[in-house]
């Protein structure tokens, strides 16, 4: 379903005027988030326990005298988002024209919780920013208890958190220990008495799957050990280390990194092949057997491509005729063989 969400919550609206901007530089990073319900209209707080709301997230610069015309990659962090608001189905919404899988693109969800885009396949900029606020992504919310959706990570270490660069003479860091980034945080409350509580956990009793246990909250596959302590959380048999959806029981590999598992991917290495006509559906490398011996055609040095190196007969005659081949044999070649596209170039040369 098509949805436009009207802003309902525009955070950190904060011109950084103590920001020294480096050469080049434009007006700092807005980070806006809005929710609203499958409609498309805008969530009223406070919601009930267990509402699940779509949070966009928006980008704009402070100043209108200075765009960022280069944004070449964009990374969020929901590491700090509370642990009792579930987030699930992040995507890119970019504006039409810009397609996400033409970048490198990283999205895991709920576990670690980073996701990012980068420009390191094609091209400069990704998107260009002005004052008005450019929405670039959606992800779902199920809010089980009052808390905040973060996209920051404020406390993350050099790798994570929020993190944009633009493009220029040198390329220019956006983010939060630089104070050009500001906003990123959203607060939704859930509305009256929750019920009771039995564990303190902030989950109440009634949508808590161990109600009686402080640690654990839910309990994806249902087999009685709750996420935090079981080790395949979707009950699939690979474990949550290894999995690239631990909370997919559907899916446990995405070979080309495209956010898509493999089950549901049409492309699994993203070589644009079709799986169902790729030899090697998770090798990027190959995608042809010609001679059916298990190596593909780029790597086997007896491939048909390879071996048909020698003289090559013309006008049509190449794996032609049976009377085409008595023919050439009449008058004195030898050698031929049917499939292999090759004739000897004398009677007693090898094929």
């Amino acid at each position: 379903m098509s949805r436009t969400a009207s802003p309902l919550w525009n955070v950190g609206l904060l011109v950084l005027a103590s920001f020294a901007a480096a050469p080049g530089a434009r007006g700092n990073i807005v980070i806006t988030l809005a929710a609203a319900d499958a409609g498309g209209n805008a969530t009223a707080d406070p919601v009930p326990a267990g509402t699940k709301v779509f949070v966009d997230i928006s980008l704009s610069v402070d100043d209108e005298d200075n765009p960022l015309l280069d944004l070449r990659s964009i990374q969020f962090d929901f590491q700090a988002t509370t642990t009792t608001i579930v987030l699930s189905n992040f995507r890119w919404e970019l504006p039409p024209g810009v397609d996400p899988s033409s970048y490198s693109s990283f999205v895991a969800l709920p576990q670690p919780r980073l996701v990012y885009l980068s420009n390191s396949r094609v091209g400069n900029s990704i998107i260009d920013l002005d004052t008005t606020p450019l929405r670039v992504a959606t992800v779902e919310a199920t809010v089980n208890s009052s808390g905040s959706v973060d996209v920051r990570n404020p406390g993350a270490d050099a790798t994570g958190g929020v993190a944009f660069q633009a493009g220029f003479d040198q390329p220019v860091d956006f983010n939060l220990t630089s104070r050009n980034v500001s906003g990123g945080a959203l607060r939704l409350t859930v509305e009256g008495a929750a019920g009771p509580d039995t564990d303190r956990d902030g989950i109440p009793d009634a949508i808590d799957a161990f109600p009686q246990d402080p640690n654990e909250t839910v309990d994806t596959d249902s087999d009685g050990v709750g996420n935090n302590a079981d080790t395949d959380d979707d009950g699939d048999g690979v474990p949550d280390v290894t999995d690239r959806f631990p909370l997919d029981p559907v899916e446990s590999v995405d070979t080309d990194g495209d956010g898509i598992g493999n089950s549901a991917d049409t492309d699994d290495d993203n070589d644009g092949v079709p799986d169902a006509q790729d030899a090697f559906p998770l090798d990027p490398t190959e995608s042809r057997d010609s001679d059916g011996d298990g190596i593909g055609d780029n790597a086997d040095p007896d491939s048909p491509d390879t071996r048909n190196t020698g003289p090559r007969a013309t006008g049509g005659l190449c794996g032609g005729s049976i009377a085409g081949a008595m023919l050439l044999t009449g008058w004195g070649l030898a050698g031929f063989r049917i499939g292999r596209c090759r004739l000897a170039a004398r009677v007693g040369t090898e094929a």
